[in-house]
């Protein structure tokens, strides 16, 4: 028990958190898709990318080194940026590259990466 009172004193003010002022405070930050045109409201595609990282590192255990976790995370982006959106009314089926204006006609993801 001495423990514990011990861990209370030492954390005494963590977790005591004025909301409204950290709302006032970072407003800009939680509105930032409503004053840039084309954000999304959402974090979709950030929430895939570290699933698609998390899937890869249970099954690996791991990476041996920062260079081959480099090297997956370029091989994930590259083969995001070739699929075609399927559930967004804007996209009108194509890739992000196809909306950044690229010509894929042809091509496919990873000889595109092979030669960059």
């Amino acid at each position: 028990m001495h423990a514990l009172t011990a861990d209370r004193r030492r954390f005494k003010n963590v977790g005591n958190i004025n909301v409204v002022h950290a709302l006032e405070r970072s407003f800009h930050i939680y509105m930032t898709h409503h004053f840039t045109p084309g954000l999304p409201a959402d974090n979709n595609v950030t929430e895939n990318v570290i699933k698609q990282l998390n899937k890869k590192l249970r099954l690996m255990e791991g990476f041996q080194s920062l260079e081959s976790a480099e090297r997956y995370v370029r091989l994930l982006v590259g083969c995001y940026r070739f699929k075609r959106f399927t559930d967004s009314c804007r996209s009108n089926g194509k890739s992000p590259l196809e909306l950044a204006g690229l010509d894929l006609q042809g091509r496919d993801w990873l000889t595109f990466l092979l030669h960059r």
